[in-house]
């Protein structure tokens, strides 16, 4: 968020996760792996493998606000 609500977007990586059919949509989780360079529909992309993953709670603050 820039100025105020109305600048949000949203932001984040894609992930490969093996059991990713167990997660729920707008489910929040904590997750470790490696991070490489792959091809996505026609583009390279940064793409998290996961390697380990937790269920957590949604934060009280669901923002990441610049320091």
């Amino acid at each position: 968020m820039v100025c105020c609500a109305a600048d949000m977007q949203v932001n984040g990586l894609l992930c490969k996760y093996d059991d990713a059919q167990s997660l729920k949509q707008d489910q929040w989780v904590h997750i470790k792996g490696t991070l490489s360079v792959e091809f996505f529909m026609e583009e390279e992309l940064p793409i998290i493998h996961i390697t380990s993953l937790e269920k957590i709670e949604k934060p009280q603050v669901g923002y990441v606000y610049p320091f």
